[in-house]
């Protein structure tokens, strides 16, 4: 049957409109109910929504994924916790994610939108809070939208580099307020039902009655059948069935505009890779000829949550009951496999532990170093001396090693995928070579370093999750979408990177400890530093020398040139140069063991440039690592390098003639 012309005259006339001006309604609704008492839900509630698929950033993943980054982003930390202080309860991204959706009145008053910068919500007309970096709620935001929403449109239209701090914090803010706001609508589908009566649409109810949206949808083929029998000259003028199903088109249309925060639908075309939300679903129900079943299944499985309110024996049936359909639906699309396993990686805080473990080994050594050396102590207890420095370092880098693995079988990909991951196997690389270094030499200066070294990569993968608050896990862009040379050419570069990030802490020990005077009458120790600090530099050569090669290959399949001189292809380039000359250097003795370690000092420099660096250029076939914000920390690191090799020298002349 095709389609009638109210349908298409609907559509084209309240799309638009309702799209921009609904939700701000609704939100007034809504505002009418604040101050409602926050309710903790069932935890048998919480598990069934942690474990169902929906698709989210092209990837299908946890219900319980979605939230944590969801909620990192709006409140910069994976937990609210209620009420004031550190002994307040905790909330998961999950249960507030489902809060948002199913009771919206409970959570807008919670202190959700973290704002790093007061001038940011007094430029709205927002009172600020007493300290700079605070979280508002909802309701104290609302009011402000308009204005929000306008500067947002403004900084918008300037490069996000160009953009002043607070510029940035109106943008973040008013995406942050727009994604609840969505978040809050997108059940607001099933909250509302439809009267028909038989007076007006005959043939469609025998007696007046409510009906769901998803009803209504299922019941639209007979609708259109009954306003072609009132109507067949297609005259609509003062037609009381016209005015109400205008009305109801009206209201799906706002709903199918609304309901988009949820992807949870997945398509019934296998060939089709897109999963649906509900208003995806609304929309294609309303344009189709008749709704197919599933879509009726999946909409009706939302109405019974709603419809549950505040009965928790309901609640829980009705969102197992939809974590059993949407599931089947994945498993049979194929697109199941190691869901579970990604909730239970999420749940196992493995890279936390990590640099928890990082951090007690640190302590255990340097207590070990306070303290002074037996040389006649038994073997035995030597033994547990150093099985007690070994233990903490040991959990630590198996904590990453295993979290690095389970991101590996999750997303069946290398561990070198993205930025973020390069941070978690650098770390993990450099302190496994810290400790083959240490199993070569056995002077503890390099089982001293690991757990540094481990402790620092960990906070720095922290923090990078953090400041960017998006799913690590994410879809590749088409260019990485290859095992084969993820898992040799960007491992090798990464490898490579490791080796100079370790030889320039090597080079850190080594200069330091002669401007502090430690060990100054034990000349072997900055000796053994020195041998260390060549053997990695020989280590990381090979490695960045074969990576750099592989990559030229790739370059030549991917875009039919072996080199272009590409920012990232250069930093590459500069790390292989310098390493040369270091080796040539210290071979032809133009170099002894100071400058070995001020060369050391600068290869991590240019590491840190072609590992970090040459993303902010945002140029090249290589920007698609652009990370915002990282600039002001390269230039302060950069300038901290820069004292010591200048400092370091000044030493070295000074010493020069002793």
């Amino acid at each position: 049957m095709m389609r009638t012309n109210w349908l298409k005259r609907g559509a084209a006339v309240f799309c638009v409109a309702l799209s921009m001006g609904a939700l701000t309604l609704n939100a007034a609704e809504s505002n009418a109910t604040t101050n409602a008492r926050f309710e903790r839900l069932p935890p048998e509630l919480v598990e069934a929504f942690r474990g169902i698929p929906m698709q989210d950033g092209g990837r299908v993943k946890p219900f319980d994924t979605v939230a944590r980054f969801k909620l990192l982003r709006i409140h910069g930390k994976r937990t609210i916790r209620l009420g004031e202080g550190r002994r307040g309860e905790k909330v998961s991204a999950s249960e507030w994610m489902i809060q948002s959706m199913l009771y919206p009145e409970r959570v807008q008053d919670l202190p959700l939108f973290v704002v790093d910068n007061d001038e940011v919500v007094v430029a709205i007309g927002v009172e600020a809070h007493a300290k700079k970096r605070s979280r508002f709620s909802y309701n104290e935001i609302v009011a402000a939208r308009a204005k929000l929403y306008e500067l947002s449109q403004e900084y918008r239209a300037i490069d996000a580099k160009l953009r002043a701090p607070d510029q940035n914090g109106i943008v973040n803010l008013s995406q942050n307020i727009s994604d609840f706001e969505f978040l809050m609508h997108t059940l607001d589908f099933a909250r509302n039902t439809f009267a028909l009566s038989p007076e007006t649409l005959p043939g469609v109810v025998d007696v007046e009655t409510d009906v769901s949206v998803a009803d209504f949808l299922k019941a639209l083929p007979k609708v259109r059948v009954s306003l072609f029998k009132q109507n067949p000259s297609g005259n609509h003028e003062d037609s009381p069935a016209i005015q109400e199903v205008t009305e109801i088109v009206t209201r799906l249309t706002f709903y199918a505009n609304a309901g988009a925060a949820l992807f949870t639908a997945p398509p019934e075309d296998p060939e089709q890779t897109e999963w649906l939300s509900p208003g995806a679903l609304i929309d294609a129900s309303m344009h189709a000829e008749a709704m197919s079943p599933q879509a009726y299944e999946h909409l009706k499985a939302l109405e019974a949550l709603v419809a549950a309110g505040d009965d928790e024996t309901a609640l829980i049936t009705a969102a197992t009951t939809l974590r059993t359909l949407v599931r089947g639906q994945a498993d049979a699309r194929g697109e199941l496999k190691h869901l579970d396993l990604e909730t239970k990686f999420y749940d196992g805080n493995y890279f936390f532990q990590s640099l928890l473990w990082y951090m007690i080994a640190f302590l255990v050594v340097a207590f070990s170093w306070m303290g002074k050396t037996n040389k006649d102590a038994s073997r035995r207890a030597r033994l547990v001396s150093l099985g007690l420095k070994l233990a903490p370092l040991a959990i630590a880098t198996i904590s990453l090693i295993v979290g690095i693995t389970l991101r590996c079988i999750i997303r069946g990909r290398p561990p070198v995928t993205n930025l973020y991951e390069t941070v978690l196997f650098i770390t993990v690389v450099v302190v496994l070579v810290a400790l083959l270094v240490e199993w070569i030499v056995k002077d503890r200066i390099a089982l001293a370093m690991a757990p540094v070294l481990g402790a620092m990569g960990m906070f720095l993968a922290n923090k990078y999750e953090m400041k960017e608050a998006v799913d690590t896990m994410p879809s590749l862009v088409a260019v990485l979408d290859t095992n084969f040379w993820l898992s040799t050419h960007v491992t090798c570069v990464t490898i490579g990177y490791a080796a100079g990030l370790l030889a320039g802490a090597l080079g850190h020990v080594y200069v330091l400890g002669k401007l502090l005077g430690i060990k100054k009458r034990d000349p072997e120790v900055y000796e053994s530093i020195s041998r260390m600090t060549y053997g990695v530099v020989c280590f990381g050569l090979l490695f960045a020398y074969v990576g750099t090669m592989l990559g030229g290959v790739w370059a030549n399949y991917s875009w039919g040139r072996f080199w272009g001189w590409d920012p990232k292809e250069n930093g590459a380039l500069m790390i292989v140069l310098w390493m040369l000359v270091i080796l040539h250097a210290r071979m032809g003795g133009y170099i002894r063991e100071f400058g070995l370690a001020i060369c050391s000092i600068v290869c991590a420099a240019i590491v840190a440039f072609s590992w970090w660096g040459v993303n902010l250029l945002g140029v090249g076939l290589h920007s698609y690592g652009f990370t915002s914000g990282i600039a002001q920390t390269l230039i302060t690191y950069w300038s901290i390098e820069a004292v010591v090799i200048l400092v370091g020298f000044a030493w070295y002349l000074k010493h020069k003639s002793d």
